[in-house]
This record gives C-alpha cells, structure tokens and sequence, in this order.
C-alpha cells in the first residue's frame, strides 16, 4: 500500500503543471565603443516574458555588475590586452517601463512577447583617472520577481538572465605589474609575516591572483611554500601583500630567499629577493604600510585606556590605605611591562624587569 501511494505522489508530482517563466531581451548584450569622457550614452532593451502565467504579474530588479575575476573574460588575446578592470557599477542609471500584466499576454501571437522596455543610461566620467583608457566587461543582472494574485497566489517560478555589455574608451592601454621589494617581521618563535610590494606601473587598473612563493634557505632547500592574496591595483598605486608562515619546529633566525611568480591575466611578475629575521627573542612592530598592521591594531588596546586602567587601579590600592611607595611601585611595574608587550621589545626585558622588581620588594620586606 505503501508503495503504491509513493508511486502515485510521484506520478501527480511529475505531471502537476508548474507555472515557469523565463525572460528574453533583445538585444541579448550591449556594447558602447569609442566612448569619449564626459559624454552620455544610452541604449534601449525590449525584454520578453516566456510561460506568464495566469494572473501574475512581474517586477524587475537589474543590477550592473563589472567582472571581477580574471577567468570570466573569455575574450580573445588580443582583447585581453586592452581589458581595463575598473569598477564601472556607478556609471549606470538604469530606466524602466515593466508593464507585463496578464491582460496583454496573448499566447496565439507569439510563444515570446517583448512588453517590457529597459533604458539603459550610461554616463562617462570627464576625470581621465576615473575613466581610464580601455576595454570593460561586465553584464545586467535581470531578476524577476513574480507576484500571483487569486486562487495561484504564491505559485510560480523565478528565473533570472545576465544581459552582457562592454565599455570602450580609447587610449594607450599597458598592463603592467611589477615586484618591487620584499620584506618579513618575525611575529614569534614560530611564526613571520613575508611581504611582497607589487606595483602597477601601467595605465589601466590591472588585478592579480593569489600568488605561491617559494621561501628558500641559505643552501637554497626550500623551507615553506607560502601563499599571498591577490590585490586589485589603479595605475600608479603600489600595495603591500602578506603571506603566513607558520612553523611548529620555529623559524630559524638568519637571511632568506622567495621564489615566485605574480599572475595578472595577460602577464606575470617574478617575485624573488630576500629578507632576514632576527632571533627568537625580537617580535618585531610591523610598519603602519604592513597588511597586517590593522588588524594588529585592532587586536591590542589603546595607550589611553592602558593609561586609565593604571591610574583606577592606582586609586583603589590608595582607598585600601596601601603605602603610596608600593602604589607607585605597582603601577610603574605594569605600566613599564605594558609598554614592553606591546611595543615588541625584547621580552627578556620583561623578564629582567620582573626580577628587579622582586629583589626590591623582598628587600622593602
């Protein structure tokens, strides 16, 4: 019995009518070439509805969207070569005129209706730096939203389209990235931040993937293999990247070499030099331009709030009627072993201080 009301779900299941829709536009993409700074240009887009069922409705939500990874742009090399990767989302207002109501569907005219219309108004920027020279790619993200009223209220399937554009503005295009310098700072014992400064020195914001280097020992044996992420860069601009190296056994102190390569679509940078580390004892301060040195910042407490938690803690030791020698003593010792932690001085300061400081109060004792 069992089976046959399984079998009879599937069956009703399989041949329930189920109310699809699908768009269309024509044209299917958008291209603008030869644009100049400063201009406007726009473009109609009829959209077809496919499958309307019976009384819905449709509303639109398009969204540009600029292509952000490198293995999206299927073009040929020679294209490749003249790809801009700038950000072109807020050169778009985007007008419509959606009427898609169930009245003026007519099956027996078409199996396709194009009742929607899509202005799309593309404004170009006058500032060369904020429409640099090139080609962009990118698409319109069509998404339906269908509303069902009546006795199908809530039915209904919803399916999106992609309506692709370019963007070609004239001008010298060069892509180019470049390795400019490598460094590290020892964090511990058994952890280092390596650093690779990458440079575009050419004429069009260019993006690289994350990239493997290769950390080299001073008989050349390689001691890690180390990944850093990529970064997007604006003609001009140059930016630290950082790779983890962590290792259970420590990381020795002395010199270092990497060994690697810096991907940007049309093009690789070699990424080689080397750094030193310093021994076991020094955690390093990382300098303001490090990656890393926002989260370091975030991560430890401010001077001010050190400075107030001191002076509170100072002044209940003075309401418990403790000796002000000892008050002072106190907080002079925290004060200086706050100072020590988070300014990566040596610890074996931290250690010498302690020990002073317990000399001196056995001896007041």
């Amino acid at each position: 019995m069992n089976k046959v009301f399984l079998l009879g779900l599937i069956f009703w299941v399989s041949v329930i009518p189920v109310s699809a829709l699908s768009l269309s536009t024509a044209p299917s993409s958008v291209g603008f070439s030869d644009v100049e700074r400063g201009e406007d240009y726009s473009q109609r887009v009829f959209l077809g509805v496919d499958d309307l069922g019976e009384n819905q409705s449709v509303n639109i939500d398009i969204k540009p969207i600029t292509y952000g990874e490198n293995r999206l742009f299927q073009t040929g090399r020679s294209q490749q070569n003249q790809i801009s990767e700038q950000d072109v989302t807020e050169w778009w207002e985007i007008d419509t005129d959606i009427n898609l109501e169930q009245a003026t569907f007519s099956p027996e005219n078409s199996d396709e209706l194009y009742e929607g219309l899509i202005e799309l108004n593309l404004q170009i920027p006058e500032d060369p730096e904020d429409a640099e020279p090139g080609l962009r790619y990118g698409h319109f993200k069509i998404q339906p939203e269908v509303e069902t009223s009546g006795e199908n209220q809530g039915a209904g399937l919803n399916t999106g389209r992609n309506l692709g554009f370019f963007i070609e503005i004239n001008g010298d295009v060069q892509r180019d990235i470049v390795v400019q310098d490598v460094r590290a700072f020892r964090l511990g014992e058994d952890q280092a931040a390596v650093e690779v400064l990458l440079s575009n020195e050419g004429t069009v914001t260019t993006s690289t993937e994350n990239f493997q280097v290769d950390v080299l020992g001073s008989g050349r044996e390689e001691e890690a293999s180390l990944t850093a992420s990529g970064v997007t860069l604006a003609p001009g601009e140059t930016q630290w990247v950082e790779a983890s190296w962590s290792s259970g056994n420590g990381i020795e102190q002395g010199t270092y070499q990497i060994d690697g390569q810096v991907d940007y679509l049309t093009g690789s940078a070699t990424a080689s030099g080397s750094f030193s580390l310093p021994g076991f004892d020094v955690v390093e301060v990382r300098p303001d331009d490090s990656p890393g040195s926002d989260d370091e910042d975030r991560g430890g407490l401010p001077l001010w709030l050190v400075a107030m938690i001191l002076v509170l803690l100072g002044v209940l030791m003075w309401s418990f009627d403790i000796e002000p020698f000892w008050i002072l003593l106190i907080v002079g010792v925290l004060g200086i072993s706050a100072f020590i932690l988070m300014s990566g001085i040596s610890n074996y300061l931290l250690a010498l201080l302690l020990m002073t400081v317990g000399i001196v109060v056995y001896g007041g004792m």
